[in-house]
């Protein structure tokens, strides 16, 4: 049995494949259909590499394009679901930012008739953490002052 080294190079190459052709189907007397046989393999793979790449860029530009129809406002909830649910390669996460967590300042969005009414305004906020009982305080008194406009109405 002599074999050439077209069909040794196949060989090698086939094992890296992930589906390996079956010698037994080709018989001993020809060379020819086991390197066309690995040769389709190998053809068949870069096209479904071709493709999955190409399904992949759609995505990362679908992507894109629906991150930036997102109002700002909206955006750090929807970083955070995406990076919740999805696992990134670090280039994906630079679309995706992480969103803002522990941040002490917030830029405001201006005062334009895209921004919502409670969410406008122009400048930097300053954040201040509230105690509980500040909180429980400020609770109480809008909570008195709706009902007592309710009772008055």
């Amino acid at each position: 049995l002599v074999a050439s080294g077209g069909v040794f190079a196949a060989l090698a190459i086939s094992l890296a494949l992930p589906r390996q052709p079956d010698l037994h189907q080709f018989g001993f007397s020809e060379d020819e259909p086991i390197i066309e046989e690995v040769r389709s393999e190998v053809l068949a793979l870069v096209e479904e590499h071709r493709l999955l790449l190409e399904l992949s860029r759609k995505q990362r530009q679908d992507l894109k394009a629906a991150l930036a129809l997102v109002p700002e406002w909206n955006a750090d909830e929807l970083r955070g679901l995406i990076r919740s649910a999805l696992v990134l390669d670090p280039e994906e996460a630079q679309l995706v930012p992480m969103p803002v967590s522990v941040a002490s300042t917030h830029v405001g969005l201006g005062e334009g008739p895209e921004v919502p009414p409670f969410l406008r305004y122009e400048g930097v906020l300053q954040f201040h953490a509230m105690s509980e009982d500040d909180v429980l305080h400020h609770l109480t008194d809008l909570w008195y002052t709706a009902s007592s406009a309710a009772l008055e109405a």
